[in-house]
């Protein structure tokens, strides 16, 4: 049985999840969270897995894989199923691009470990650690929007009429945005990316 460490809250955990759950691929998710709550694996514990302290990680017998995109393109190269890689190596490229604007330049900012050391090291409020959340979720969403717009081969999805690394990306950013009350109602293309996923069960993946 291969094994998901993290929790579901996770856009990053998410991504990997819905890779799973669309390649057809059973998984164990192995909770992780703070010491005392409960979970299976506590963060010390954890770090002896991943140093960085950071989910996913995804073990696979002997190979033990953190970094979301990385453990994305592992899932595709050695599972059967729908790809989720383009053919065409300009299109790879391109689902890459729109991929790291949601995970590097969107979500690295974001993470919990960003906003507490915001807050212990520089005082920085809630209040302010919102705003924060909000100016770089729209950044990064006014970027892709303006590209999908301007993209004349656009489908269904980011990248044609299948599903791709970039719309694994979108979704659980999307997600996370609202979750810190980012209005997403001004980005029609990345809505209409996220209706069309939303008809794929594996999209909808929550245990």
């Amino acid at each position: 049985m291969y094994e998901l460490y993290g929790n579901l809250q996770s856009p990053s955990v998410r991504r990997v999840a819905i890779a799973l759950a669309y390649k057809s691929v059973s998984f164990s998710l192995v909770e992780v969270s703070s010491a005392g709550s409960g979970a299976e694996v506590d963060e010390a514990e954890f770090r002896t897995i991943n140093p960085q302290g950071l989910v996913p990680v995804f073990a696979d017998g002997d190979v033990w894989l953190s970094q979301s995109l990385a453990i994305l393109e592992y899932i595709d190269d050695k599972f059967a199923g729908p790809k989720l890689m383009p053919d065409h190596y300009a299109e790879r490229a391109k689902a890459r691009q729109y991929a790291c604007l949601m995970v590097a330049d969107a979500h690295s900012l974001l993470s919990r470990r960003v906003g507490r050391y915001a807050k212990e090291v520089f005082n920085i409020d809630t209040g302010a650690l919102v705003r924060w959340h909000h100016h770089w979720w729209m950044d990064a969403f006014d970027a892709l929007e303006l590209l999908l717009a301007a993209d004349r081969a656009r489908r269904r999805f980011a990248l044609g009429d299948a599903v791709s690394i970039a719309d694994i990306c979108i979704v659980p950013a999307l997600e996370a945005a609202r979750r810190v009350g980012v209005d997403t109602d001004e980005f029609p293309c990345l809505l209409d990316i996220e209706q069309a996923c939303h008809e794929i069960p594996a999209f909808g993946y929550d245990d």
